[in-house]
């Protein structure tokens, strides 16, 4: 009966006799007979009428059971009335989840004020509200009614989520943002440019570099001064943020449009802009990532792009760059010559880097006592390296061979390096004695 007055296209004849002969007969029905009286609260609600609101709030009382109390409520929030949402938001600290979700899902539906974002503000989180499902209807329904509210209004809300650090916060900032962003139009330049710029720093607090690039980069094309201080600020964050994602091609792509009516080495903007660079530059390098601050610093080095000043700082920067780099590989060789005797990939992997091995292999072996110490088990494996490298230029020695006969291997071998085209000998020193970075003077 619900479903077909619910459908009667012409339901004034026809709502009240069904409204009065469904009414009567729940009346009768007795409270313990739960699937019956749902079935009529759910008629009752299909069919809307104001006249069954009394109904719906007697079924909310305490001593109804859950399912009697979510039918109610579902049927309440159909009716319509301004006031029902007063009728439900008790219902969201109910003792029953159902009847909670029930609450949430009709506030959703009804809610239009302050008061109900503050009741369903807290449902959002645990341990105020343990049921997962009840939390995340709740924010459904806190966006809803929150996009009901005036775009000024909605940026305040999400201003209330600017929690740094707080990676839930920050996303319902967002979607606060992302609701209220089709009605962006109405607001004057400086307060869009501002809401933009927020779902930019949720970005950011979240790790999404690139995103907030591109948020930082659309509210800095609002402004029409490209000279302001406040286009400055935004479009050195977009810049930042496409470094700091990886993206050095776009940044520098940035950096050449931002700067296109501002040209020249001596611009503040420009000056700006360069300067970040160098900043993620330095910072690539000192966290040891070399091979990226190199690819950022081959890429600025465009003459187009880099003036004299600029360049110099470039090359200085590549200079410790290619250091570093040279500084990884000797350390990353020192690694695997000394696991040599326990790393069964250590070898292979020291053939392939060839000759270049060979100063670092003569600096162990030259570090090794010729007397009274235990056997080390990685210089039989050193020796067979160092002679597969050099083919039959060196003989090697024996482990355990009289001292002269060992010196005079191992001179022969530093003399066969520093001879050697592909792989000039850096000073060799004892492990023990310097850190293999930084080698020391020759020993023989």
């Amino acid at each position: 009966l619900g479903n077909l007055v619910a459908r009667a296209k012409d339901r004034s004849e026809d709502v009240a006799p069904v409204s009065k002969a469904l009414v009567d007969r729940f009346s009768t029905l007795a409270i313990g007979d739960e699937e019956t009286r749902e079935a009529f609260l759910v008629a009752l609600g299909h069919i809307g009428s104001n006249a069954f609101v009394e109904i719906f709030r007697g079924e909310l009382a305490a001593d109804r059971c859950p399912r009697i109390r979510q039918a109610a409520i579902r049927a309440l929030t159909k009716s319509g009335q301004p006031t029902v949402a007063n009728d439900i938001r008790p219902l969201l600290t109910a003792a029953e989840s159902r009847v909670r979700l029930a609450a949430v899902e009709g506030l959703a539906t009804c809610g239009r004020d302050d008061v109900d974002l503050e009741a369903l503000a807290e449902r959002l989180d645990s341990p105020a509200e343990p049921d997962q499902t009840v939390r995340e209807r709740a924010w459904e329904g806190y966006k809803s009614i929150a996009q009901r509210l005036s775009v000024e209004d909605q940026i305040a809300i999400a201003a209330g989520f600017e929690t740094p650090g707080n990676a839930t916060d920050q996303r319902r900032r967002l979607g606060i943002l992302k609701g209220a962003e089709p009605r962006f139009a109405e607001l004057e330049v400086e307060s869009r440019t501002h809401a933009i710029e927020g779902m930019a720093e949720a970005r950011v607090d979240l790790g999404e570099y690139a995103a907030a690039a591109k948020r930082f980069d659309q509210a800095a094309r609002l402004l029409t001064d490209r000279k302001s201080e406040r286009f400055g600020e935004l479009a050195g964050r977009a810049v930042e943020m496409f470094l700091k994602s990886g993206g050095d091609e776009k940044a520098l792509t940035q950096i050449d449009d931002y700067s296109a009516e501002n040209a020249g080495e001596a611009t503040q903007l420009g000056e700006r802009l360069r300067s970040l660079l160098l900043v993620e530059i330095d910072r690539r390098l000192d966290a040891g990532d070399h091979a990226a601050g190199s690819q950022l610093i081959g890429a600025a080095l465009q003459p187009a792009r880099a003036g004299q000043a600029f360049g110099a700082e470039l090359a200085a920067r590549r200079k410790r760059a290619d250091q570093l780099a040279k500084a990884a590989r000797t350390a990353e060789i020192d690694n695997l010559v000394g696991s040599v005797a326990t790393d069964p990939d250590a070898e292979k992997k020291l053939m392939d880097m060839g000759r270049d091995v060979l100063p670092r292999i003569h600096a162990r072996l030259t570090a090794r006592p010729t007397t009274t110490a235990a056997a080390d088990p990685t210089e039989p494996r050193l020796i067979e390296i160092a002679k597969r490298l050099l083919g039959t230029g060196w003989a090697g020695y024996e482990p355990g061979c009289p001292p002269d006969e060992r010196a005079g291997a191992l001179q022969q071998l530093q003399a066969l390096i520093q001879g050697s085209p592909d792989a000039p000998i850096p000073s060799s020193t004892p492990a023990t004695s310097q850190p293999a970075t930084q080698p020391g003077p020759t020993q023989s």
